[in-house]
């Protein structure tokens, strides 16, 4: 379980989001959505370090994560990140980096990591892209790669900010089913997603942000009831079911400016 209690966190003196509780736990998808600058985004990297937390807790099964070594975190927790620079390395070797968490140093690769690497390469569909440079790709096929190396640490947890970043429509549909195999295989995975209809689609669960605050959490249908999406994004939404009963979500209009 990773459990967030209380948390305010930002950058410089400032912070962006708010006494923000919040817990990721079992085999479940968990989207995170919210307007622009509400602190989605804050809050992934907050957990991971990756900003100023000036008050509240980060807890992983129970113990501080600002008491474990960053290398048991990382064997724990892996992160996608909205800003990815390319570099001058090929994907295969960046998907490598993801094995960094099992590696002592000086980093040696084994055959077990090798092995690792090929199958989410192959899952993915970018084997072909191994030797290719990174700074040659576009930008979704960089998006992919950077993907394989987060499911390359094999980790309980995954934080992915806006993974659906630069992904045709086909990719996206693809991200999903890859997010549903990993639920399958009982990790926990949580995303920062802007497409909305996507998210109450595919999640389990589902926080809302606004002004740097989670002001509502439940299930898709708990959410969409609410009304709290009409309340934040200003937007109105329906919802329909196919043959088999499965839910559908979309943007009907504009119900009045946020």
């Amino acid at each position: 379980m990773l459990k967030i209690e209380g948390l305010s966190a930002g950058y410089g003196r400032e912070p962006v989001i708010r006494d923000v509780d919040a817990v990721f736990s079992g085999a479940q998808i968990i989207s995170v959505i919210g307007p622009n600058g509400s602190g989605k985004s804050t809050l992934m990297k907050a957990v991971m370090g990756l900003c100023s937390v000036f008050s509240g807790t980060i807890c992983l099964d129970g113990r501080p994560v600002k008491e474990m070594r960053s290398r048991t975190f990382a064997q724990r927790v892996s992160y996608l990140p909205q800003i990815r620079p390319a570099g001058s390395i090929t994907a295969g070797r960046l998907v490598l980096h993801g094995r960094f968490p099992y590696l002592s140093y000086p980093r040696h690769y084994r055959k077990q990591d090798y092995a690792v690497c090929r199958s989410v390469m192959e899952e993915i569909g970018i084997w072909d892209l191994k030797d290719a440079q990174m700074e040659a790709l576009s930008g979704g096929e960089r998006q992919k790669v950077y993907l394989a190396m987060a499911l390359a640490a094999d980790t309980d947890f995954f934080l992915l900010d806006e993974p659906a970043t630069y992904l045709d429509v086909r990719y996206q549909a693809e991200l999903s089913a890859l997010m549903q195999k990993l639920k399958g295989k009982g990790k926990t995975v949580a995303a920062v997603l802007h497409d909305m209809n996507s998210a109450l689609r595919i999640s389990d669960k589902v926080l809302v942000m606004r002004a740097g605050r989670i002001v509502m959490e439940g299930t898709p249908e708990e959410v969409y009831a609410g009304g709290v999406l009409r309340e934040v994004f200003g937007v109105e939404v329906r919802r329909f079911f196919d043959e088999n009963g499965t839910a559908y979500y979309f943007t009907a209009g504009i119900d009045r400016p946020v």
